[in-house]
């Protein structure tokens, strides 16, 4: 008798140990689809910043156009250097002609105003000057 009541008694606690269990991992789901959530919401999206500055680098990676800018402007990133993408929406005019981002010429000087999309800086408008 003595027995069969430890034995409940056991498989009870291991029953509500499961169930503590299964309810931790839960809110550790639901935490990480929370925590991927916020990280997907720009950090400053609405302000725009602008910046003038020599194209030292122009990387073409798929759809994409990378383009590296030193500017005096740039203070706490590294050689004053400021990597900005390129997406569908970026409107890009060499002397006065609208052009695809792929044809900015790498040691020319431009005007980019950019947001930033998360930690990323992504081009509102390019104006390369002649």
């Amino acid at each position: 008798m003595l027995r069969k009541k430890l034995t409940n008694n056991v498989s009870t606690a291991a029953r509500i140990l499961a169930d503590i269990l299964v309810l931790i991992a839960v809110a550790l789901v639901v935490v990480s689809f929370v925590e991927s959530a916020f990280a997907a919401v720009p950090l400053q999206g609405s302000r725009t910043n602008t910046l003038r500055g020599e194209i030292v680098a122009v990387d073409n990676v798929g759809y994409v156009t990378v383009l590296t800018v030193r500017s005096a402007q740039i203070g706490p990133f590294p050689n004053n250097e400021l990597n900005i993408f390129t997406n569908q929406n970026t409107m890009v005019k060499i002397c006065k002609e609208r052009e695809p981002a792929r044809d900015i010429n790498v040691g020319s000087n431009a005007t980019i105003t950019y947001h930033e999309e998360g930690r990323v800086a992504v081009a509102n408008k390019i104006l390369e000057r002649c």
